[in-house]
């Protein structure tokens, strides 16, 4: 064995250690910033009906949109292994497939073009995060800790939402 081999050893296992911390950093924030709705809308034509702007066909960009995206980036970084073979990466979920397929032809269909692009990237970043959660979350302990978690972030949504009442 040669020193090279031994120091990037010890690399990948120190920078992997950072990349788990990181990731449990990111996803404990998405739980936190789980009950808000802090986000920017964005107004195009198809967000309009008679002149009124309508809220929810309005694409937005949340809080916790960017930290799935991060998520997603430390995650796929984390994984990544060099001698991943390809068969692995053609293993799909076929009804994932479908409806991905599905979806995709609706939008070319639609007239909304936009519109519709925006909703497949929403579905797809909650697919994401639905096989990440299923993937990561094992123990009850987890569960526990992200129960709690996100029982912290309502109560403090709920101590704003009172004081901003009570302020009026």
């Amino acid at each position: 064995r040669s020193i090279y081999s031994d120091m990037s050893r010890r690399i990948i296992a120190f920078s992997s250690l950072n990349l788990n911390k990181i990731e449990t950093f990111l996803f404990s924030l998405l739980i936190i910033f789980l009950p808000t709705q802090l986000g920017k809308h964005f107004w195009p034509d198809f967000s309009f009906i008679h002149g009124i702007r309508v809220d929810y066909l309005s694409p937005t960009v949340y809080v916790t949109d960017i930290l799935i995206l991060f998520l997603f980036f430390v995650w796929c970084f984390r994984n990544f292994k060099f001698e991943y073979r390809i068969s692995n990466l053609l293993k799909p979920n076929v009804a994932f497939i479908l409806v991905l397929l599905y979806l995709i032809v609706n939008i070319f269909l639609s007239s909304n073009l936009l519109g519709g692009f925006y909703f497949l990237l929403k579905y797809l970043e909650l697919s994401f995060l639905g096989y990440y959660i299923a993937k990561i979350v094992k123990t009850k302990r987890q569960v526990v800790i992200g129960i709690s978690l996100f029982a912290v972030s309502m109560v403090g949504q709920s101590l704003l939402a009172l004081a901003q009442y009570a302020a009026h």
